[in-house]
């Protein structure tokens, strides 16, 4: 009997114990570490049009590589390109024929890049892209 009555003691001691702490909060959660999200075929994201700039050239978004003909760059004036692109692998946009490029991570956010250029230009623009490729882009100034 006395082996019973000290169990039940114990067991008091502890449920009164658990009542008169406060309870811990369980550890956060880690985040964990994921590969880069990618953009399936139709999420392209372009950016905003900027309000007080002209749009000299864009393109919906659409597949495959493309020869986009020539944009008349005015002088004195700097000029954007945005660019966005779903899929996997790399786009090369390029600009002013081969003398101008850059890359861009298909899956990735769009991007925005500023050029400047002391005179008057016609740029041809031409885009290759992956096969799994959809993408979209603006020229503005």
């Amino acid at each position: 009997m006395r082996i019973g009555f000290t169990v039940m003691i114990a067991a008091l001691a502890v449920a009164v114990a658990g009542c008169s702490t406060p309870a811990e909060k369980p550890p956060a959660a880690k985040p964990e570490p994921s590969a880069s999200p990618t953009l399936p075929p139709g999420a392209l994201v372009m950016p905003d049009k900027q309000p007080k700039l002209a749009v000299l050239k864009e393109v919906s978004p659409t597949k495959g590589d493309k020869d986009l003909g020539e944009v008349t760059i005015p002088p004195g004036k700097e000029f954007w390109v945005d660019f966005a692109c779903s899929g996997t692998g790399k786009a090369v946009v390029q600009y002013a024929g081969t003398a101008g490029k850059f890359d861009h991570s298909c899956g990735g956010p769009a991007m925005r890049n500023k050029f400047d250029i002391g005179h008057p230009e016609k740029m041809p623009f031409r885009v290759d892209v992956p096969d799994d490729a959809e993408w979209a882009l603006r020229v503005q100034q």
